[in-house]
């Protein structure tokens, strides 16, 4: 009897042990395992794109180029477009090539869409500037390599690295990194606004239809509208 006793305190001895060894390690580590995935996104920012655009000796406007700038514009500009013209200073000649060049190129912009070009006309001394040269700037958009990404490379890429620089590396830091240098339209990663105002009445109608499970009346003919016959 004595003997089972001192076996029922010897295991209850080991249970505590054990209870508190247990204790004791989720104290030390922690249960949370960091993982390499994390959400990363590509980086959306705004900078200031200045193109050089050569000035004919006429001040005629290229309407190429004046397509090419209006169609990375589309893509990626916004706000007021503005034609910097710099030119000698006490040059009469030059400064009616540049006010040409200007008002010409601004033209072309304007029948491209863009509405908001200004002209500035910027005299220099001849020191700093011997001939007329444009510069077209705004505001672009422009999609890179996610936060924290870096110059940072997929291990591997280069050959074998080891596993340090596996440990360091963040999975799908060069997918983000290749898809943002692939956006066609980087300013529509910025989602479009909401419905304006006007328009919160009729949306809600067409909810409450949607809803109440009123069904849509067919249309006649091959038109929405009394114009164009059916």
């Amino acid at each position: 009897m004595k003997k089972n006793r001192r076996h029922i305190k010897f295991l209850s001895l080991c249970g505590a042990m054990l209870l508190s060894a247990a204790v004791s390690g989720c104290q030390l580590y922690d249960p949370v395992v960091e993982t390499q995935l994390y959400p990363i996104q590509m980086k959306l920012q705004q900078e200031m794109t200045q193109t050089p655009v050569p000035v004919a000796e006429c001040g005629r406007a290229d309407p190429e180029i004046a397509q090419n700038i209006a169609e990375h514009y589309e893509k990626a500009g916004e706000g007021a477009v503005t034609l910097t013209l710099r030119y000698p200073a006490g040059n009469s000649a030059e400064a009616r090539r540049a006010g040409r060049a200007g008002a010409n190129y601004k033209k072309l912009l304007e029948e491209h869409g863009i509405r908001d070009v200004s002209v500035d006309m910027l005299p220099l001394s001849a020191e700093f500037q011997d001939s007329v040269d444009m510069t077209v700037n705004y505001h672009a958009w422009k999609a890179s390599a996610p936060v924290g990404c870096g110059p940072q490379r997929m291990p591997g890429i280069h050959g074998t690295e080891g596993m340090p620089a596996m440990s360091g590396y963040k999975i799908g830091c060069e997918t983000e990194t290749y898809i943002s240098r692939m956006v066609a339209r980087p300013k529509d990663l910025k989602g479009r606004a909401g419905l304006p105002d006007g328009d919160s009445q009729r949306e809600g109608m067409m909810q409450e239809d949607y809803r109440d499970g009123v069904p849509n009346a067919p249309l006649e003919g091959f038109s929405a509208s009394g114009f164009g016959g059916n």
